[in-house]
């Protein structure tokens, strides 16, 4: 079955600086990495609701199996995670806790023009082996252009790092934008 998924214009990055403040609670998934709230909360369409909470070492992913892609993923990231440095192996998997007949696969991404894209980047999720290795879950990963993939966004998860450094701490939720509301059949 070919893989059904949507066109990828952008990624964006939504961030909130931790302070000494506090926000209300509205949510709680996976040791309150969404205390802040649940992006999907609130979500109209079926390919912006997750069918799937799936909680890591390091992240939330709010999965969706209709475009067999995360909806966005979620982080707290602490100063003390940043500049831990676990060796990167860059191997892609199936996120096991997805049911196969939802899952994206490898050889989606062969041939298409797109990079498979971090959500919670590896240099964000090195401070251990396991959540290293989950960070190339493919219930982490959208298909990027490649210019904006090693270009922006990688100087975007840089700055996330020192911002986090800086401000002590953040929360960060990013996801895909669909160019298209429908479905289109990878060629």
């Amino acid at each position: 079955m070919k893989l059904k998924k949507y066109v990828l214009a952008t990624v964006i990055f939504l961030f909130t600086i931790v302070s000494s403040y506090s926000l209300p609670v509205t949510t709680k998934y996976c040791s309150d990495v969404l205390a802040y709230g649940n992006p999907s909360l609130d979500a109209k369409l079926d390919i912006s609701k997750p069918n799937l909470y799936i909680c890591r070492k390091g992240y939330v992913s709010g999965y969706n199996y209709l475009t067999k892609q995360p909806i966005w993923v979620a982080y707290a990231l602490s100063p003390k995670q940043i500049g831990m440095k676990i060796e990167r192996k860059d191997k892609f998997v199936a996120d096991p806790s997805v049911p196969k007949e939802y899952s994206a696969s490898l050889n989606d991404y062969k041939k298409s023009g797109y990079d498979r894209g971090h959500l919670a980047p590896y240099a964000s999720m090195d401070f251990s082996k396991v959540s290293a290795n989950e960070s190339f879950y493919l219930s982490n990963i959208s298909p990027q252009k490649p210019s904006l993939n090693r270009k922006g966004w990688a100087k975007l998860e840089s700055n996330v790092r020192f911002w986090s450094a800086y401000y002590h701490g953040a929360y960060v939720i990013t996801g895909p934008i669909y160019k298209k509301k429908k479905v289109s059949k990878r060629v």
